[in-house]
């Protein structure tokens, strides 16, 4: 990268190559954002041969997948044949936590970043130097603290000292310095023993490090593009979270170490710096600002330091709080910036009135980076955002961003009290601060846009239904565990610390109460607000707030959530109007192996049961009852013999349940005509559980099926949403049997009244009716409609007509071209392909018609389309579209696969094996098991085949026809059943 120009002038387009060549290699998110960060600045270059870009891109995409389903039980595997007899199976343990002895308590620190081309040698690098007064715990001759490795701190004489912050200062002599790579441990020695109780300040006098952090970490280089696309701009952003301010000075990094910062950045006077305080002051020498910031007004973690140099411009409004806040972005995004504005200052007044604990810094700035690696970063102060995570401008974006935007901002500003106010003590508690902000963005966005309707339309997906999917096999983890490494640390910041933690929080605020819950959090925050935390402290708040009401020990029903990993399901049975209910943990996978990697409590937990039924109908207050990690009775006590009754109200709690079989139909055929007697969470839970408990072969799956018959009446956003996402590995089952032509006939007629209520108008501006929207059409298009069909005909072809213009609503836009593709002519198809094979179509649009190709339900195009996968190498990609969007794809797809399965491999190497085992979510036959297995026989010996993941594959083949035995002949007679008196043409 550093040399690309020059690499191309020698060897012009060729070399573009030797880039995709890497992409055998990537495996990461990290790498995949270096190659689309590649993609995006090269590709309006003549010559640049998109298709080839977008193959390599779905490449690495295969591979992250494939490392995120086989790279820790490889791993594991490896370790313990490698292991020597006597030698733990498991990785050294981390012994790399600062030594208690000191404490730091103020750092002044300058930066100089040299970004332009009269920098010469020293361009895209930085120096500085640090000054960090600490405070002595217990008497040491050795000072230890961080430095990455790509910092290059001078360790000549006098260039650190050691000295009593006076007056009169003192000097202790540096013995020598020494660095411990393992752990990023800078070591001075000194002559002397440091005096207990004693301040002292430490002078780095130089230090020098790289701005080139292709990870986007510590202090880095982002690279955008302004005007025609020629005029290429350089800036600094900084993502130090969660060890990575040691990559821009060295410090105490660690989250419990908090101290005041002065930051002094030294710059040239075409670009403005910011940190997180206000400038103090500004002097001018040549073309260099020397910008000094104001001492940070709390103590805070090094992790929250944030810096940013750019030539950015912003909008700015003051909060009825007196606290000012800006949003910064490059000077072509500034019309986008109003909306971030706008949200964030409703929404941070909101938090602090809420609270009744004030903002304490002077100003918020919102800043929008080309590059950042996350989402955002919530820098006290200072908060950085991808562009796309940030930007919001109603004539240029759809909801879809709008909600995005909103979110997000609600989520940063959260964390201003759950992580900044009141921070982790290590990363092993990381869901104290991802768990809370997650939670309670419900709550700001609530305020900012209530008309969205969060809690009832939103939050059972983002959070629930995710954490859910996330927790239900081996290969999750406890939400609090030990963590040291920076993989581990990581690893912490999943769908288990910011879902299942907002869940958690949920929960308790169900089983306590509101209002104690707020009560014990709001005391969490006053105990310990610029301190830090761990979830033992939070839980004795929880206890406390609730001493004389219900008299909970939260510590010891949430030990059982937080330190084991997974979730109950509750499996009730039904003897009149008694209910026995029993818990085990839910797992997805009935063959998955177990592990004991984690601590658990036997898999049993304190479950906050909520319950009601047909007669009371009690949703606000229902009955409550704890599992005391037992089983447990209760009595329905007003309910008639043939009611239903409910478990889990309004899914509050974070388990499945599993009625009878007779209290299943009772409640489809309630929903027939009653739906909006039982709440929208109700409603989708009901359908989300059907269907993923039937899929873990732990009930029938016609029970879901009949759950859907009411769904013509259903005008929600959530349940249709539910049933479009949980019902794919029942379709996909279904798919090349009798059955699938009822269950798109059945889900046609579902949809219609929702598909016919909006159509194709997306002037309105009704948020909730844009996502029913966009989910209605998207169905109906799915499963044949003949209006949606016909629609997408038409504004596909109107595009062909002039491809540089292209009204098609964005997030119905791979909706269009698909089924216009589908259900279209030859010539259509024919049409579209020359577009593609010719490189005419626009660069925005290249994966999405690529995928649209792969629509065709006639085989001969299909056949074809393969061949040229193979001549063009991207049978890895186009293999994958085929399997998902064609309805005749999969034969001609495993055929072609089977018979150049030589060329595949020779191109591809052993990533090409995933395209095998992609297969097997439709292979549910004995015929298909004996494809898969005649394959692996005839290939395992050679050398680099994925034994382990072969037989987890050969598994879910079994576990597919398993459910083909046991759920076949039901569903296909149910389906039959509720369409057979459908008189519509559609």
């Amino acid at each position: 990268m550093d040399n690309w120009n020059a690499l191309k002038d020698v060897h012009g387009s060729g070399i573009y190559s030797v880039v995709w060549t890497f992409a055998d290699y990537m495996n990461t998110d990290a790498d995949l954002m270096k190659l689309q960060a590649f993609v995006s600045k090269n590709e309006f270059v003549p010559g640049f041969p998109q298709s080839t870009s977008s193959s390599a891109i779905d490449k690495v995409k295969l591979n992250i997948d494939w490392r995120e389903r086989n790279y820790e039980a490889v791993y594991q595997q490896l370790v313990e044949a490698t292991a020597e007899p006597g030698e733990p199976a498991d990785r050294e343990p981390f012994e790399g936590r600062l030594p208690t002895t000191l404490e730091p308590s103020q750092y002044d620190v300058t930066l100089k970043p040299y970004l332009d081309e009269e920098d010469n040698e020293k361009r895209f690098s930085f120096d500085g130097s640090v000054e960090i007064t600490f405070t002595v715990k217990e008497a040491t001759d050795l000072i230890v603290i961080h430095a990455h490795n790509t910092l290059t701190v001078n360790t000549s004489e006098s260039m650190i000292t050691v000295e009593t912050s006076g007056p009169p200062p003192r000097s202790v002599a540096v013995q020598g310095v020494t660095y411990v790579e393992k752990y990023e441990f800078l070591n001075i020695n000194l002559d002397s023993t440091l005096t207990e109780g004693e301040d002292y300040v430490l002078k780095i006098e130089s230090f020098t490090g790289t701005l080139h952090h292709a990870d986007f970490q510590g202090l880095y280089l982002s690279n955008y593009t302004e005007g025609s696309g020629n005029d290429l701009k350089h800036l600094v952003a900084t993502q130090f979270e969660t060890t990575n301010t040691r990559r821009a000075f060295p410090c105490f990094d660690e989250p419990a170490l908090k101290a005041l910062f002065d930051i002094t950045i030294i710059h040239r006077t075409s670009r403005v710096a910011l940190c997180n305080m206000p400038v103090a002051s500004q002097t001018t020498s040549g073309d260099w600002n020397t910008t000094v910031f104001e001492r940070t007004a709390v103590l805070m973690p090094t992790y929250l330091i944030a810096i940013i140099v750019a030539d950015f411009v912003s909008v700015e409004t003051m909060t009825p709080n007196n606290v000012l806040v800006r949003v910064w972005s490059r000077r072509e995004e500034v019309g986008n910036l109003d909306y971030a504005l706008e949200t964030a200052s409703e929404q941070l007044t909101y938090l602090e009135d809420y609270w009744n604990i004030a903002y304490p810094l002077p100003k918020e700035d919102m800043v929008a980076i080309p590059d950042f690696y996350f989402g955002a970063m919530e820098n006290w102060g200072l908060i950085t955002y991808r562009e796309t995570r940030l930007l919001y401008n109603p004539a240029n974006h759809t909801h879809y961003r709008k909600h995005s935007v909103g979110s997000i901002i609600a989520h940063e500003l959260a964390h201003m009290w759950f992580g900044n106010l009141v921070t982790l003590d290590w990363w092993d508690h990381v869901w104290l601060n991802e768990g809370f902000a997650s939670f309670y963005t419900n709550h700001a966005v609530n305020h900012s846009d209530p008309t969205w309707d969060v809690f009832n339309q939103f939050d059972p997906r983002a959070n629930i239904y995710r954490a859910f999917d996330y927790d239900d096999s081996w290969s999750s983890h406890p939400i609090v565990r030990p963590v040291g490494w920076s993989d581990e640390i990581w690893s912490q910041f999943d769908t288990i610390g910011y879902s299942k933690g907002s869940c958690l929080n949920m929960m308790m605020e169900t089983f306590l109460g509101p209002e104690t819950f707020y009560e014990g959090i709001q005391n969490y925050l006053n105990q310990y607000q610029y301190d830090n935390a761990v979830s033992s402290q939070l839980f004795d708040e929880l206890t406390q707030a609730d001493e004389n009401k219900k008299g909970i020990n939260v510590s010891e029903v949430m030990d059982t959530w937080t330190l084991q990993m997974g979730y109950p399901i509750i499996t009730l049975s039904r003897d009149g109007n008694s209910i026995h209910a029993e818990q085990e943990r839910f797992i997805m996978d009935p063959n998955e192996t177990p592990n004991d990697n984690h601590y658990d409590m036997g898999y049993k937990w304190y479950v906050p049961l909520t319950y009601t039924d047909q007669t009371e109908m009690e949703f606000n207050s229902p009955h409550e009852l704890w599992m005391n990690m037992t089983s447990t009775d209760f009595t329905l006590s007003t309910s008639a013999d043939d009611d239903w009754y409910l478990v889990n109200i309004d899914h509050k709690g974070f388990y499945r349940v599993k009625y009878e079989d007779d209290n299943w139909d009772k409640l489809a055929a309630y929903l027939k005509g009653n739906h909006l007697n039982l709440p929208v969470r109700t409603r989708s839970q009901l359908l989300e559980e059907s269907f993923s408990i039937a899929h873990a072969h732990q009930m029938d799956q016609v029970y879901s099926i009949k759950m859907l018959e009411y769904l013509s009446d259903e005008t929600d956003f959530l349940p249709w949403n539910t049933v479009v996402t949980e019902h794919v590995h029942t379709r996909d089952m279904l798919k090349r049997t009798a059955a699938y032509g009822y269950l798109e006939r059945h889900l046609r007629f579902l949809i219609n009244n929702s598909y016919w209520e909006s159509e194709w108008d997306f002037s309105h501006d009704d948020h909730l009716t844009y996502y029913k929207q966009v989910n209605a059409l998207k169905t109906a298009c799915y499963y044949g409609h003949q209006a949606c069909v016909d629609q997408t005909k038409t504004q596909f072809s109107q595009w062909l007509d002039d491809i540089n213009v292209n009204s098609i609503n964005v997030d119905v836009k791979d909706t269009v071209y698909c089924t216009a593709i589908k259900h279209g002519s030859d010539s259509l198809w024919e049409r579209t392909w020359s577009l593609y094979d010719s490189d005419s179509i626009p660069s925005t649009e290249t994966s999405s018609i690529r995928a649209a190709l792969a629509c065709s339900k006639e085989q001969w195009l299909i056949e074809r389309y393969l061949d040229y996968a193979l001549m063009k190498n991207m049978t890895t990609t186009i293999i994958g579209d085929v399997l998902r969007n064609s309805a005749v794809g999969f034969n001609p797809a495993w055929e072609f696969t089977m018979n150049n399965w030589e060329r595949i491999k020779e191109v591809h190497g052993d990533s090409s094996y995933g395209i095998v085992w992609q297969f097997a979510d439709y292979m549910k036959t004995d015929a298909d098991l004996s494809k898969l297995q005649a394959f692996g026989n005839k290939y395992m010996t050679m050398p680099g085949f994925p034994t382990t993941t072969y037989e987890n594959t050969v598994n879910k083949i079994k576990l597919n026809i398993i459910w083909m035995t046991r759920n076949y002949e039901a569903v296909y007679q149910q389906l039959r059943d509720a369409t057979q008196n459908y008189t519509y043409s559609m």
